[in-house]
């Protein structure tokens, strides 16, 4: 279940990544691609739909990082919200949030590395090692 789990944070984050280098690039900003953020962002939830339905719902609360994955999903799932702001800066607040997680230690830095595929995880090892910035700086304290 875990692995699982740790395998789609990891593709919806190397998604969400992605889509906003390529949104807020020179091209990007010249397109006003921002705007259409979402066009272009393949974000799962089958796997969490699974193991959140509610006849698993207390099976995957057992696990110790379940909080942690709760509110990464949370963050995902509010990226495609019709709410104030851009879909954009959402995407950053998710990213920030699985990029804290793995800092803080409350999600598995070893399963995530076992789970992710090279590329993703070459990025995600960049912020652990202090080499990138995390997402949640980029973000306004506002």
């Amino acid at each position: 279940m875990r692995g699982n789990l740790y395998r789609e944070i990891s593709q919806n984050y190397q998604n969400a990544v992605v889509r906003i280098a390529a949104v807020t690039s020179l091209a990007g900003l010249r397109e006003a691609a921002a705007m259409r953020f979402m066009d272009k962002l393949d974000l799962s939830f089958n796997v969490w739909n699974h193991y959140s339905a509610e006849a698993r719902k207390e099976l995957f609360f057992e696990l110790k990082d379940a909080a942690a994955i709760n509110r990464i999903y949370d963050k995902f799932s509010a990226i495609g919200n019709e709410s104030p702001g851009y879909a954009h800066v959402r995407a950053k607040e998710a990213a920030a949030e699985v990029d804290d997680a793995l800092l803080n230690g409350s999600l598995s830095r070893r399963l995530y590395k076992k789970v992710s595929t090279p590329e993703a995880w070459h990025y995600m090892d960049d912020l652990l090692k202090g080499k990138r910035k995390s997402y949640r700086e980029f973000l306004n304290p506002l």
